[in-house]
Formats: C-alpha cells, sequence, structure tokens
C-alpha cells in the first residue's frame, strides 16, 4: 500500500472513500484495502490469540473489518479499535461492527489515541494504516513496550518495500532490529499468496503487491518469541534471514491449501 508518510496520511483522512465489492478505494483509484488479504489477516488474529475467550487486543486501521472479524471469532476479553477516517467511522457504524461483544472504537489518529492508553493493558496489537512511512510505524513501535503486557505480542500488515523484493526484505530486517532494540523479539512466518491474477487489480491505480510469498512478522515483549512450525516450514526467527533463496516467492506454484499452525 502507498505510504507517503504523515502529511500524506492526514491527506487521506480528508479524501473520500468508497466500499465496492471487496474493496476500499480512495478517491484517486487506489486500494486502501483488498478482499484477497482476507486468508493473511485469518493468520495475522491467529497469531495475536492462539487461545480463545481471553485477552485484550488492540486493532489500529478498521479498513474492510478483516482481521477485527477474525479477531471477534476468537472472543477476546476486550477489542478496542482505533479508527480515525470519517467514512470508516460510518461503515463501522452501518456494520454495527462497534455493538459487538467487547469492542470499543477509538476515534481519531492514533498519535492521539495511543499514549492515552493505560500502562500494560494490552496481549495483542495488531498495526495496518495507510499512506504512513517506515519511520510512522517505528514511532508507533516505540510504545509497546508500555502498553504490552509481559509476553504480549505485536504484529502489523507487512507491506513494507512491497514494490521490490531486495527493499522488502530491507525493512523487515529493520523492523526486527528496532522491535529488538525495544525488547522485543520479532520472528516472520512466509505464507504462500500464489499468484494474484490481473483482474484482481482491475480498475485500479496501482497494484500494491507484487511477490507470491507474505512475510508475517510476530514480536513479543520478552526474551522469547512465539514460534509457528508447518510441515516443511520453520519460523524465520532472529538472526536468520527473513527472505530466503528457495521461497515461493521465486517459484509459479499456487497457494497451497490448510493452514499454519501457531504454538506459543
Amino acid at each position: 500500500r502507498v505510504r507517503r508518510g504523515s502529511e500524506g496520511n492526514l491527506e487521506y483522512l480528508k479524501s473520500k472513500l468508497s466500499y465496492q465489492e471487496g474493496r476500499l478505494v480512495d478517491e484517486t483509484g487506489s486500494a486502501v484495502m483488498m478482499g484477497w488479504e482476507a486468508p493473511l489477516m485469518l493468520e495475522h488474529a491467529k497469531a495475536l490469540m492462539p487461545e480463545q475467550d481471553t485477552g485484550d487486543v488492540l486493532n489500529i486501521g478498521f479498513g474492510l473489518g478483516l482481521i477485527d472479524g477474525f479477531l471477534q471469532e476468537r472472543r477476546p476479553r476486550s477489542h478496542r479499535i482505533i479508527e480515525a477516517h470519517e467514512d470508516v467511522l460510518k461503515e463501522i457504524a452501518r456494520q454495527g461492527f462497534d455493538q459487538k461483544p467487547g469492542v470499543t472504537l477509538l476515534k481519531g489518529r492514533w498519535q492521539d489515541v495511543l499514549p492515552k492508553m493505560p500502562d500494560k493493558s494490552l496481549d495483542a496489537v495488531f498495526f495496518d494504516t495507510y499512506e504512513e512511512s517506515y519511520a510512522d510505524l517505528r514511532d508507533f513501535q516505540s510504545e509497546l513496550p508500555r502498553v504490552l503486557r509481559p509476553g504480549g505480542c505485536f504484529s502489523f500488515f507487512n507491506g513494507l518495500g512491497s514494490y521490490n523484493i531486495f527493499f522488502h526484505a530491507v525493512y523487515s530486517r529493520m523492523a526486527q532490529e528496532d522491535l529488538k532494540d525495544l525488547g522485543l523479539i520479532c520472528s516472520f512466518a512466509p505464507l504462500n499468496v500464489g499468484n494474484l491474477a490481473d483482474d484482481t487489480w482491475h480498475g485500479l491505480q496501482r497494484r500494491y503487491w507484487k511477490f507470491k510469498t507474505y512475510y508475517l512478522p510476530l514480536a513479543t515483549l520478552g526474551p522469547q518469541s512465539r514460534s509457528v512450525e508447518e510441515p516443511g516450514r520453520k519460523m524465520r526467527e532472529w538472526p536468520e534471514s527473513i527472505v530466503q533463496i528457495g521461497d515461493v516467492e521465486m517459484k509459479d506454484e499456487a497457494a497451497p491449501t490448510g493452514s499454519v499452525e501457531w504454538n506459543c
């Protein structure tokens, strides 16, 4: 997705959005979020909340409501959502999502809302904003040691440098190192996206995803990271290379069925 920094985000918040079938599109014709991300958001939700009926979770950026829907299915003790765009807030109200069990809708930019959150009040945090830069993500991450409980976890939509696999790997490593400096150990799970056909992007100004592998980040506050295992694949933990030769990104096979088993 487009990343222009705080100035671009402020412009975005003033723009008109439209909910199309399986898409959220801004007034320039760029996709803010798309339905093809649903399997990835399911894996993010499972990673953040491996156990159901417990935990306090925060999501920044509602979009199509994909991850919030999957988090709700896992029945967290509390579920906070930070959202700033008026059109998205209207969609949340239309769906009645703010009336779901445990949900608290916090209206505004995370830069204004997050500093007011109590210390050690969260078990899981997900971050997925639009028109913000890596510097904004890093600023957000600096709040994690304060708001997360020991053993709490953090993840984000990993669209960093999604125009080039080399820069994608560099940005992912930067995030990993910055989180490590904050006391969070971050590992990555490679997930097969497969081929996104050209008609996926029909009518949109640009493609915001070009790879066949998605590298899902999961950071844990404390000395040990959470791990994920699947036959034939292990979690890539520090200091292992995140992007490796032989990943499905380099190949042509279709995305597999089935899901990842998250072991905590």
